[in-house]
């Protein structure tokens, strides 16, 4: 038997390449997948910090919306609620930027009082009972490069300091109350100024509640028909200097009604 000493050294000096190759590209392919890792998670931070400042732009515009809604438009005092509800209702909205596109939609709430994270709308983040409540949905989604998805969805709530229900409440009282002394009395003549002591004592009281809910409340009238005295007259109440986004703002609600008034020489006859 032939003995051939260097192949011993040869196999055991080829097995240490062999495991130091195996090692080296082990590490390598690791450091290839920490690349990826690392490159991922810096795509999601960055859809995450691109979505956080979509979103407080978009809850600020629709803020502003909702200031305009109510502080540039007279509206009656029975449908000032359901036509705010509705414009909030059908409110959408989408912004890109880069591969992320954010959509908002805003929905009415009421009677309920909540904290919010979305520090970007202070002092309106939040809700708060009896003023103007908004639920703000932001839809998220985006990618890179196929080996990086962002979706989030996440519900914000946001305010603003319109007493709107009050202030709809304060009017509807002053309206049946003149609406009602009106039509009970008996005046001596159908005239302006032969109606005007039952208005004015009507609309003390509503005036005094709608000045301590911090409105102010006034009545305009006139007589439109001597013969049968008939009497319109309209109602608005205000809510100035309410904090928006856009600046201090105020809400004017108005309503209007017709009533029949009693003459004494009627009434004898």
């Amino acid at each position: 038997m032939v003995r051939r000493r260097g192949v011993g050294a040869t196999m055991a000096a080829s097995l240490v390449f062999s495991v130091i190759l195996v090692s080296s590209l082990a590490v390598f392919i690791a450091s290839q997948g920490r690349e990826e890792m690392y490159s991922a998670a810096d795509a999601g931070d960055y859809f995450g910090d691109e979505f956080r400042t979509i979103e407080a732009a978009q809850g600020y515009a629709v803020l502003l919306d909702v200031q305009a809604v109510l502080g540039t438009n007279v509206t009656g005092c029975a449908v000032a609620v359901p036509a705010l509800d509705r414009a909030l209702s059908s409110y959408s909205d989408a912004q890109g930027a880069g591969n992320l596109t954010v959509s908002v939609t805003a929905a009415p709430i009421q009677g309920t009082a909540s904290q919010d994270n979305l520090s970007a709308l202070r002092p309106f983040n939040g809700s708060v009972p009896g003023e103007v409540d908004v639920a703000l949905r932001f839809d998220g989604s985006g990618g890179q490069g196929g080996s990086v998805a962002f979706s989030r969805e996440v519900t914000h709530f946001a305010h603003l300091g319109a007493r709107l229900q009050a202030e709809v409440s304060d009017c509807e009282d002053a309206v049946g109350a003149v609406e009602g002394a009106l039509s009970r009395s008996v005046v001596a003549n159908c005239t302006e100024p032969g109606v005007a002591p039952l208005v004015q004592s009507a609309a003390r009281g509503p005036s005094a509640r709608a000045a301590e809910d911090g409105f102010t409340l006034g009545v305009a009238y006139a007589v439109t028909a001597e013969g049968s005295c008939s009497v319109a007259f309209r109602v608005s109440i205000d809510q100035a200097g309410i904090p928006g986004p856009g600046g201090t703002f105020s809400v004017r609600l108005e309503e209007g009604g017709t009533a029949s008034v009693v003459t004494s020489s009627s009434a004898r006859a």
